[in-house]
């Protein structure tokens, strides 16, 4: 007897995760490059900006949750912390899963802006490349072959080759 597949849909209720956060479960390419992005920003300019990963944007219509994001260092109060933030970023970061569309994180983007948010980074992981929004519809796309990031309004350089070693 052969198992016909074809017809099978897999309907799966989304995690409490997913449903928070807005966006899927991560995955392992992905919490790679968030890891990796987060540390060789910081590495490079912990004197400029405290990188933040997956802060919950309070002040939207509904919180948003970038994978990184980039906020005006400040002294840790390690016995007050905060589980909903305020603070506008200077910049944020989002990072494409395997079950998500370009088009899904794009729609992000117009709130971002709207907010006062100067730069958002759209990491796309299955083409080693990185779109650096100014607005919501004007980027610069950097990829391996043009290996240098250059985020000219937070005046920050990052190596793709580092990246996606």
């Amino acid at each position: 007897m052969e198992l016909l597949l074809e017809n099978v849909v897999e309907d799966r209720e989304l995690t409490s995760y997913e449903i928070e956060r807005d966006k899927p479960l991560p995955s392992f390419n992905h919490g790679k490059l968030q890891m990796r992005i987060g540390g060789l920003l910081l590495n490079q300019y912990e004197d400029r900006f405290d990188i933040v990963s997956e802060p919950t944007l309070q002040m939207l219509e509904r919180p948003r949750v970038p994978d990184l994001a980039f906020f005006d260092v400040r002294v840790s109060d390690w016995f007050d912390d905060e589980t909903k933030i305020t603070e506008i970023p200077h910049g944020v970061i989002e990072i494409l899963s395997p079950s998500q569309s370009e088009q899904e994180l794009i729609n992000k983007f117009p709130p971002y802006f709207e907010l006062g948010i100067k730069t958002v980074w759209l990491v796309v992981p299955i083409f080693q490349t990185i779109y650096v929004f100014d607005s919501p519809r004007n980027y610069q796309t950097f990829t391996i072959a043009n290996p240098i990031l250059k985020d000219t309004i937070l005046d920050v350089e990052l190596d793709l080759n580092k990246v996606f070693a």
